[in-house]
């Protein structure tokens, strides 16, 4: 049979004759082929966000990330709020600056460069301020997380307390 597998759909054409009509494109077989892979697609996307969140969650370093538009903290990871002494709750949804004193954090050329798309990230030393007001060393590494047009609309930061280097060269 030369359209087996295929979907058809008969069409009366006048009262003459009945004629079959082949409207499925790909064959039956291709079309679940099809759906088999956008399956595997889907689990293969869902265990790479599973994999995501767990490195996040988990991490050594602290990280965070920053909605680009009112630059407040939309998440962190414990590795942050065990540097910082804030929990999590106290931290989402605050300014950056809770935990970035801006007069000892000068990066605005590079979070403008950020914005704009002249880079996708960089590292920079930095200041992080504790909640008992002590402040310390580390090293930010930023990321721009893009929307589907290019636009930056989040910031995904990492921080390594460098504390201890610092002390060592002191030495």
């Amino acid at each position: 049979d030369l359209f087996k597998g295929h979907e058809a759909t008969k069409v009366k054409q006048g009262a003459a004759s009945d004629r079959v009509l082949v409207t499925g494109v790909q064959p039956a077989r291709r079309r679940r082929e099809t759906r088999r892979l956008d399956a595997a697609h889907q689990a293969g996307l869902q265990e790479g966000l599973r994999m995501y969140r767990s490195m996040f969650d988990r991490g050594s370093l602290g990280q965070l990330i920053v909605d680009f538009n009112e630059f407040k903290i939309h998440r962190v990871n414990h590795a942050l709020c065990t540097m910082t002494g804030y929990s999590a709750d106290e931290l989402l949804g605050a300014p950056v600056a809770k935990i970035f004193p801006p007069d000892r954090n000068p990066t605005l050329d590079a979070v403008a460069r950020l914005a704009d798309g002249s880079v996708d990230g960089y590292s920079v030393e930095r200041t992080l301020q504790h909640k008992d007001g002590t402040v310390f060393p580390i090293l930010s590494t930023v990321s721009a997380v893009r929307d589907e047009t290019g636009k930056a609309v989040q910031a995904l930061v990492l921080m390594q307390d460098l504390s201890e280097h610092h002390e060592a060269d002191r030495k």
